[in-house]
């Protein structure tokens, strides 16, 4: 048996039958005809040809298989009249060839035979009868011809959605990249804290950070930003930006979190938003600090596992309220050695088991208290429990730091990494603060940041403001408060905060000025600091500089010692002097 290609050419064909002419690919349709019978073969090829076709012909399967390797048919017609063999092996031959792509079949019969039709649509053909007529074949292909060209648009809108779900897939991944270079995993690296972070996807909706504030309070903020994927990620680039700079510059959360706001407010859509934890713990004093805008209770826990502190949601999440709306007074509590806190969203709570039951709150404080050391491993898997395969449906964040034991406290003081950035130069700061600021502001933050940027104090930054910070709140308390009979140690931190707060508010008309007058030296440069206030009381209730660095922060040292002797008083006690001396190898060198 030869084979043959037949090309449809007269024009009065086309004109009769223009919509069978052209394909989606602009080209003259071409039609595959599988016949054993020679002139039932040319019968159904004339056919075609009038139609305006090009027909190629084959009468075996094999032959057929080498035809549409190199002229590919857009149909098949297959007779099915020789013990349905030849037609049906051609047809599935073929379809193998061009797997992706949608080959109608029409399988031509002279048979009557449900059991003949059923075979055929098991094959994925539909049929014709013989004797052939022509209306009813146009009609057939164009049908065949529709869903073609419906099978080539869905084929087009997937690989077109496949190419958008790997760039976008791609963008993602870079997005996670860039994350993890923000990432604070050193500070939350720290023996006393322990995390879990699972994402729902790619890019996490839940984030947590760590910082450390010169004084060497541990600060941390778990957030759950509103939706997932790249609109979160470029949220928490937002957050990372202002959350890691304030905190290395020695303010508190309460301002954190206040500038956080007022950046997510201006900068992202009214629709994004932030449900966040911030919280501060001073290991060297145990004071714990938190604020929560929108995340569950955060819950203290005793040594013993079972819960004894809960300070739920007071304020709406982040980036909603203006800044003259927005409110940010934190909770603080007393955490004693063996105590721990935890954070954590509300994917952990309502993480879903297969018949849709929330895991709760209830189940999460008592796995709590069976687990008094490792909440964190063991809240993680009694979720992978609960949900018994179920998929995750939210992100999941957990936060735990814990108070740990006083003679296991190591320096806290997280110090700027590097030298003196330049050598010393003369220069002077005075700062006069009025009870306004003294009522709502830290102004040593800036005020050291400002000296840093006049001599480039380098690791000797983190030194000077526990100095000149001791020096400042005990200007407060002191001279202007008159706590110096309050013992913070008897009362607790949670009360002694409550009282300062209470009188600060009471505070009339107050000044307290600050001096910072810098000249350099023979192996690096002396910083005078004078600290003075207007208050009443005589006497500032510090000894020396070592016993009120050790008070305030519970650090001595190098901070400490280098100033404790030059400590002196005047005006009766309202004005404090100290001198800090730095050196450095270069600026020795140097000279």
């Amino acid at each position: 048996m030869n084979s043959a290609v037949v090309t449809s050419a007269g024009p009065a064909a086309a004109q009769r039958h223009p919509s069978l002419l052209v394909s989606t690919r602009g080209r003259t349709l071409r039609a595959l005809v599988v016949d054993a019978d020679d002139a039932a073969r040319h019968l159904t090829q004339g056919v075609l040809m009038r139609l305006g076709l090009e027909v190629v012909v084959a009468g075996s399967s094999d032959d057929a298989v080498t035809l549409a390797r190199t002229e590919r048919p857009d149909f098949i017609l297959a007779s099915i009249d020789d013990q349905h063999h030849e037609g049906f092996a051609a047809v599935d031959r073929v379809r193998a060839l061009y797997p992706r792509e949608h080959l109608p079949v029409l399988f031509i019969t002279a048979g009557r035979a449900d059991s003949e039709l059923l075979d055929c649509h098991a094959h994925g053909g539909d049929v014709i009868r013989r004797p052939l007529s022509e209306a009813l074949l146009r009609a057939r292909l164009g049908a065949a011809l529709r869903m073609r060209e419906l099978h080539d648009t869905i084929a087009f809108q997937r690989d077109q959605l496949l190419r958008y779900q790997s760039n976008m897939q791609h963008d993602m991944d870079v997005a996670k990249l860039i994350l993890g270079n923000f990432a604070t995993e050193e500070a939350l690296a720290a023996p006393n804290v322990s995390y879990l972070l699972r994402p729902m996807e790619t890019l996490n909706g839940d984030f947590i950070m760590a910082a450390r504030r010169p004084s060497g309070a541990q600060c941390f903020i778990l957030g759950d930003f509103t939706g997932h994927g790249l609109p979160a990620a470029i949220g928490v680039l937002v957050v990372h930006g202002v959350f890691c700079s304030m905190v290395a510059k020695g303010f508190e959360i309460d301002v954190v979190a206040g500038e956080i706001n007022r950046k997510m407010y201006e900068l992202l859509p009214i629709d994004r938003f932030l449900s966040a934890v911030l919280i501060d713990l001073d290991p060297a004093t145990g004071v714990l600090t938190i604020w929560n805008g929108g995340l569950p209770t955060v819950l203290v826990r005793a040594a013993d596992g079972t819960v004894r502190e809960r300070v739920p949601s007071g304020y709406v999440p982040l980036g909603i309220l203006s800044q003259d709306q927005f409110s940010a007074q934190p909770t603080r509590i007393n955490l004693a050695a063996g105590e721990r806190v935890l954070a954590y969203s509300d994917g952990v709570i309502e993480t879903l088991d297969p018949s849709g039951e929330l895991f709760g709150q209830e189940r999460l404080e008592a796995c709590l208290e069976r687990a008094p050391d490792n909440a964190v491993a063991a809240v993680a898997a009694a979720l992978d429990g609960f949900r018994h395969g179920e998929a995750q449906r939210d992100d999941v964040s957990l936060l735990e730091i814990a108070q740990v034991p006083i003679e296991a406290r190591a320096d806290a003081v997280a110090t700027l990494a590097g030298a003196p950035r330049h050598l010393a130069r003369s220069w002077r700061l005075e700062l006069v603060i009025d009870e306004a600021i003294i009522k709502s502001q830290d102004p040593i933050t800036s005020l050291v940041g400002l000296a840093d940027t006049l001599q480039g104090f380098g690791a000797h930054a983190a030194d000077l403001y526990l100095v000149i910070s001791a020096l400042y709140i005990d200007a407060i308390d002191n001279g202007l408060l008159g706590l110096g009979d309050f013992d913070r140690e008897a009362v607790g931190a949670a009360n002694y905060f409550a009282e300062r707060q209470a009188r600060l508010d009471r505070l009339g008309a107050a000044c307290i000025r600050i001096d910072l007058d810098h000249a350099p030296a023979a192996s690096g440069g002396k910083l005078h600091v004078t600290v003075a206030h207007d208050g009443s009381a005589r006497t500032v209730h510090t000894e020396d500089v070592t016993m009120f660095v050790h008070r305030r922060f519970r650090r001595g040292g190098s901070a400490a010692e280098a100033v404790a002797r030059t400590l002196r008083r005047s005006d009766d006690g309202r004005s404090v002097s100290v001198t800090y001396a730095w050196q450095t190898p270069q600026a020795a060198h140097a000279d």
